[in-house]
């Protein structure tokens, strides 16, 4: 080799890098989602959930709504809503597996057009409240496809939650580990707990902190549109999980909203819900999703 001979080094591009590692890290979940079976696993969740039940009839199968659609979620895409419980049986056609009904159906409007538009604008966040402000059952369910929804009590009721029942079910250890077995299933990367405490009641974020242990010195807050939201960052095996307290999707009338009704208030909350999608890694701060 001559002694004047030049040697080049090319370097890689800081965003060609980050693209790189990105591409990298979602190769390594897909190989790895390749291999479990998620429908299999909930199913064995809920046959131990029967076997703790008084009454097994009627407990209701939850979860990722359609599996093809979770699994093609990109990486920070991977959103679970955590609700009450179920408000009845979902019919003989269903055998209470509420993963078909939201599939098929879309089940009922009242409930699940506005998870329906809170889990697009997450998705999407150029979405605007006119794109999905009506929503027929076809497109209802179309969108609840790409995402994961859970009841902290498995047994369906009536038309109203036994609010002194969901808060003692902390005290039930085998229950709150299936929940976590449930929650570790899907690997969130954000959580959203549908469901204030009023009156002395827990709220769904509270409940989770207590089936995790975790003490209330880690809640934080966050402002957005000046409101003023709870929030902690729940510690999974591989990740950093921002666990946010909202309303519940049925919410008429909220007093951090004032007067508005209908429309009216469900577009504010659609826009709360953008910005708290948008500031997931930055008000949340460092640490939160998932560790390389």
């Amino acid at each position: 080799m001559s002694k004047n001979a030049k040697f080049v080094f090319l370097s890689i591009p800081p965003a060609v890098s980050r693209q790189n590692r990105a591409r990298k890290k979602m190769d390594q979940w897909q190989e790895k989602m390749n291999k479990r079976d998620i429908r299999k696993e909930e199913n064995r969740l809920f046959e131990n959930w029967k076997e703790l039940a008084r009454e097994p009839e009627k407990i209701v199968a939850d979860g990722v709504v359609d599996i093809a659609g979770w699994e093609r979620l990109p990486e920070g895409k991977r959103f679970l809503f955590v609700l009450r419980d179920k408000n009845g049986g979902t019919g003989a056609k269903y055998h209470n597996d509420f993963r078909r009904e939201l599939a098929e159906t879309g089940s009922g409007w009242k409930t699940w057009n506005n998870i329906a538009r809170w889990g697009q604008v997450l998705l999407s966040p150029d979405t605007e409240y006119h794109d999905v402000k009506y929503l027929d059952r076809q497109k209802r369910s179309e969108l609840l496809r790409s995402l994961a929804v859970m009841n902290l009590m498995k047994d369906y009721g009536m038309n109203y939650t036994d609010r002194n029942k969901l808060d003692h079910i902390t005290e039930d250890s085998r229950h709150c580990g299936l929940l976590r077995d449930q929650i570790g299933l899907y690997e969130p990367d954000m959580m959203i707990a549908c469901g204030m405490g009023s009156g002395g009641h827990k709220s769904n974020m509270d409940i989770l902190m207590e089936i995790y242990g975790m003490n209330p010195g880690n809640i934080r807050r966050t402002r957005v549109n000046g409101r003023s939201y709870r929030y902690f960052i729940l510690p999974l095996p591989d990740r950093q999980v921002p666990v946010i307290e909202f309303y519940h999707p049925q919410a008429t009338q909220v007093s951090a909203y004032g007067s508005r009704r209908g429309h009216e208030l469900w577009k504010e909350m659609f826009e709360d819900i953008r910005k708290l999608g948008d500031i997931q890694l930055s008000a949340f701060g460092e640490g939160t999703g998932r560790k390389a």
